[in-house]
């Protein structure tokens, strides 16, 4: 149950960071509309430029958590070889 529980909170912290990742990567492009207000075409592509940062941001959260793990393990395994 624990471990269930552990998981559920790094998804949710992964979820976080990607939200958070996302408006940063759309920040970074600095899109503007053609005329004075976005068209349908342009919404759409935000959204989905928007969503693509998200999904970065939650595979990044993944990568960094394996490769702390793998640290981890190999640390604390060369320690007990000593």
């Amino acid at each position: 149950m624990r471990v269930i529980a552990r998981e559920l909170l790094w998804l949710l912290v992964s979820l976080v960071f990607g939200i958070v990742s996302g408006v940063i990567f759309i920040s970074f492009l600095e899109l503007e509309p053609e005329f004075e207000s976005l068209s349908t075409f342009e919404k759409v592509f935000e959204m989905e430029v928007y969503l693509i940062g998200v999904i970065l941001g939650i595979i990044g959260t993944y990568l960094m958590r394996i490769v702390a793990w793998a640290l981890k393990k190999n640390v604390i395994k060369d320690s007990y070889d000593s």
